[in-house]
């Protein structure tokens, strides 16, 4: 008797430890580590849709205050007149009032199309973001360059932002790179005009500024693997050396239509962000993240996001 009462607490209190456990993400150095993940069976997909990692201690200035909501949305593929499931983010962010939406690419549908066509595709994008009432920053995709001299016409007449730039909220300095090769296709590029105007964007920002990289193609320094699996830049260590004194915290990109996030070494978050058409997490593993936008929180330790779905499998081209 005595011994099944031993037994019987050994198990209340395995119980008990799992009932409290939180989940874990890996840190820099692959260890793992607490962080404030919602309990999920999936970890692997947990990972993926909502995490939590503390602000890198790197740079070169003492820091400013941080304090940012914003929402990263990016392949919506609109066409004149068809918002696809733009519609909807809209609808349900303007109860949830983020600082400001950034849109990083693939805005409109087809490579290559007519400057008519894009123009009437750009204005039924802008229209639809404007539901929110709040700021809206937009990147270029490969899909949204048009055929002629200007390629970037209809994107700056009705968006009026240029192909790459910089702006501040909330004590970071944001950064919209245009990352297509001279002819845009699945993999990508920073070119030296861009990267020689990024450094002195950096060297001209407010001193102790935390900075977060936004691009259409993903970004990533470390590993050959990540560029050729998620179709990324292919000159990523070129632009990781200019930003190697600042303070980094993250990059945000898109393109792949699928959820996937990597620390690198030095603890920045690297986050490929699922699309709001066509999931294409199947590529590895059947669907599980749908359609949706990514709600992004920075405060002075952490960097938290959580992937929202709008809706499962692909809508129809």
């Amino acid at each position: 008797m005595q011994n099944r009462q031993v037994a019987g607490l050994c198990w209340l209190l395995v119980l008990m430890t799992f009932a409290v456990a939180k989940p874990t993400c890996w840190s820099a150095e692959g260890r793992k580590t607490e962080t404030t993940l919602r309990p999920n069976k999936d970890e692997r997909a947990n990972r993926r849709n909502r995490t939590e990692v503390p602000i890198p201690e790197i740079g070169k200035w003492g820091r400013r205050p941080i304090k940012c909501h914003f929402v990263v949305i990016n392949d919506t593929h609109v066409r004149p007149a068809e918002t696809r499931g733009l519609d909807k983010a809209m609808a349900r962010l303007q109860n949830q009032v983020p600082d400001f939406v950034v849109f990083i690419g693939d805005l409109t549908f087809g490579q290559g199309e007519s400057e008519t066509i894009k123009q009437d595709s750009f204005k039924t994008l802008v229209e639809t973001a404007q539901k929110v009432r709040r700021p809206s920053y937009f990147g270029l995709g490969n899909t949204d360059v048009t055929r002629g001299s200007d390629p970037f016409r209809a994107f700056r007449e009705l968006t009026h932002f240029a192909p790459y730039y910089s702006f501040d909220s909330g004590g970071v300095h944001f950064v919209m790179l245009y990352t297509e090769q001279a002819k845009p296709g699945r993999f990508g590029t920073v070119s030296g005009p861009q990267l020689k105007w990024l450094k002195s964007d950096l060297e001209s920002m407010t001193q102790g500024s935390a900075v977060v990289l936004f691009g259409h193609h993903p970004l990533y320094p470390d590993e050959k693997k990540w560029e050729r699996d998620n179709w990324g830049i292919d000159n990523a260590p070129q632009l990781f050396e200019i930003l190697e004194p600042y303070h980094l915290i993250a990059t945000f990109s898109g393109h792949r239509h699928l959820n996937r996030m990597n620390l690198d070494k030095r603890g920045v978050l690297h986050v490929i962000n699922g699309a709001m058409v066509n999931d294409h997490s199947d590529d590895i593993g059947p669907k599980k993240d749908g359609i949706g936008y990514r709600w992004v929180t920075l405060t002075d330790r952490t960097v938290s996001t959580t992937w929202i779905p709008i809706g499962t499998g692909d809508i129809p081209r």
